[in-house]
């Protein structure tokens, strides 16, 4: 009876992890870009950079590998599309959490200040 290969990556659990990866990957990106247009003179950029590049690479390099037979390139538009959307599922929790602080900082009274009553007597 010959052995079979077990394979643990089911695509139930590999949509979660290019996710993940992905957002990796487009977070560090973002940054990256970030740290290069916002350089000045006393800014040391390098640790971030190499960190943030590291990070990418790193993410970049496991959806290729998840990925099975793709080059990197790809994997990067791989990686960057997952990012991308798990960004925009996300999105609509952030709207109503960002709703619900609006809101509850429009609905508040305002605290008694001292100065203002003595402007108002005057």
């Amino acid at each position: 009876m010959p052995i079979r290969e077990v394979n643990l990556m089911t695509p139930e659990l590999t949509e979660p992890i290019l996710l993940f990866f992905g957002g990796i990957a487009l977070s560090s990106i973002w940054i990256l870009i970030n740290l290069v247009v916002s350089y000045h003179p006393y800014h040391k950029p390098a640790v971030p950079f190499f960190s943030l590049f590291i990070s990418g690479v790193t993410a970049i390099f496991i959806t290729a590998t998840l990925s099975e037979n793709i080059s990197m390139i790809e994997a990067t538009r791989i990686a960057l599309t997952n990012g991308l959307t798990a960004f925009l599922q996300i999105l609509p929790f952030a709207h109503v959490v960002f709703l619900f602080f609006l809101l509850k900082a429009s609905l508040r009274r305002r605290p008694l200040d001292p100065l203002l009553a003595l402007l108002d007597e005057e």
